[in-house]
């Protein structure tokens, strides 16, 4: 029952974090704030993503652990398996990578 409870919370939270992210509501505020009131959108955006995140926090600190799933061998193997080349995929994109091109990436101003 645990689980659940966390993941409707992360649900709810994504929703909320995914609107205020969203075009129509930055559109709304810059309409209210003005164009130089939107310099405080980001950090306020930030500020409350964090705060509003504490509560999941708590939950997953204070909840009794259940575990999900149990898997027995030989199916076990073949998720360690799974895992393992999901590992391969996730080096060979990293070396597919251009540091060169991390490095110019620049913030989005609103």
């Amino acid at each position: 029952m645990s689980i659940i409870i966390i993941l409707l919370g992360m649900a709810l939270w994504g929703g909320v974090h995914s609107v205020f992210a969203s075009h129509f509501v930055k559109d709304m505020t810059r309409g209210m704030v003005g164009k130089a009131g939107m310099r405080l959108y980001r950090l306020g955006y930030n500020a409350f993503s964090v705060v509003s995140f504490a509560p999941i926090l708590y939950l997953a600190a204070t909840l009794p652990d259940e575990p999900l799933y149990s898997i027995t061998a030989p199916w076990s193997h073949v998720m360690f398996a799974g895992q393992g080349v999901a590992a391969a995929f996730l080096l060979v994109a990293l070396l597919q990578t251009d540091p060169a091109l991390l490095r110019r990436v620049e913030p989005v101003i609103c």
